[in-house]
């Protein structure tokens, strides 16, 4: 893996320079900055953010743990994974007599985030960041990182950027709601994503991929549409599928909103659910899954114990330099009338 005085070398800048420009500090060039994004991105360098953090964390505590999301939190519905991941964080502060600090990374220019005076002013003793756009994070955790401040991901794989990371176990649960449509007898299934872009979209596809060929089927790409994860997207989603299927059929669905779109779509072009096909879904977002008809299966993911797990390993980060671990959490499915062509169900 390249040096940043490799980088620096072949840029033919200072190392702090590169510095500057990896931490996402706007006190540089716009042509330097330019010459250096493009040698790092062809050299494929990654900071190694959280053996920093370990060298510089603060001796003095101050008790308190900020979470970071890139939006502000209205942005984010009370069901939201954003919002169960900060009630089971909470819980687990207080146990530990800590308390939450709440901050967003709102973005001023390309590659540079408004700070939180948490950040600036050294007043946490670690930083959760919950991921909700994939594309944004590399550029987040590079302007939280100069700080030098502890950071556990939740939601996001920390590989990438030498972080320890809280995630639920997307490719599994996805794998196991397509099982269940195939053995409630269902000879084919279809699948909604989220958007790829998304690591936790693409690993619900991977699942729902590995179901069908473990199970003797050629996954079929016309059976496979992507979605925002918004009740509209899933409902044009359906209507594209709806061109290569016919009943009876089952269909995966990433996201809660995107099932209720695509199961709108089966009632008004006459296809009976769970008769003629079966939808599951992904979230389990109890006013979604309780407000269609039938009720809808889903997927359970444990965003509250996600919160406590990564606040548990914050405040016990070891100071050693082995890679930090990614803890994987399981998720439930929870079978209800969507997917149950023989009745009943379970929640």
């Amino acid at each position: 893996m390249a040096t940043l005085k490799e980088i620096a070398r072949e840029a033919g800048v200072s190392v702090s320079t590169v510095s500057l420009v990896v931490n996402g500090k706007p006190c540089v060039s716009q042509d330097k900055r330019q010459r250096v994004i493009e040698i790092i991105r062809a050299r494929k360098y990654v900071p190694n953010y959280a053996a920093r953090a370990l060298r510089k964390r603060h001796a003095a505590r101050t008790y308190a743990i900020g979470v970071l999301t890139p939006a502000p939190l209205i942005a984010f519905s009370s069901s939201s994974h954003v919002y169960r991941i900060i009630a089971g964080a909470e819980q687990a502060v207080k146990q530990k007599k800590y308390h939450l600090v709440l901050g967003s990374l709102e973005p001023l220019a390309e590659g540079i985030f408004h700070l939180p005076r948490m950040l600036e002013a050294g007043e946490v003793d670690g930083i959760l960041i919950i991921s909700t756009a994939a594309l944004e994070m590399e550029k987040i955790v590079g302007s939280v990182a100069s700080f030098s401040t502890p950071v556990v991901l939740c939601g996001y794989p920390g590989q990438d950027f030498n972080l320890p990371s809280v995630l639920i176990d997307n490719e599994k649960a996805a794998y196991e709601a397509t099982l269940a449509l195939l053995k409630s007898g269902y000879p084919k299934v279809a699948t909604i994503t989220g958007p790829l872009s998304y690591p936790s979209a693409a690993a619900r596809l991977r699942g729902y991929r590995l179901a069908l060929v473990e199970n003797g089927l050629f996954p079929d790409e016309t059976l496979v549409e992507e979605g925002d994860f918004s009740e509209l997207s899933g409902a044009e989603a359906m209507k594209r599928l709806l061109r290569h299927l016919t009943p009876p059929f089952g269909v995966f669905v990433a996201g809660d909103f995107m099932a209720k779109g695509a199961l709108n779509v089966l009632a008004a072009s006459g296809v009976r659910v769970p008769e003629q096909a079966g939808v599951f879904g992904f979230d389990d977002v109890e006013y979604v899954v309780q407000s269609t008809k039938p009720a809808l299966s889903s997927v359970r993911a444990p965003w509250e114990e996600v919160g406590r797990q990564a606040v548990s390993y914050l405040l016990a980060l070891p100071s050693s330099g082995t890679a930090p671990p990614t803890i994987m959490l399981p998720c439930e499915l929870k079978v209800r009338g969507s997917s149950n062509p023989n009745g009943g169900g379970s929640c």
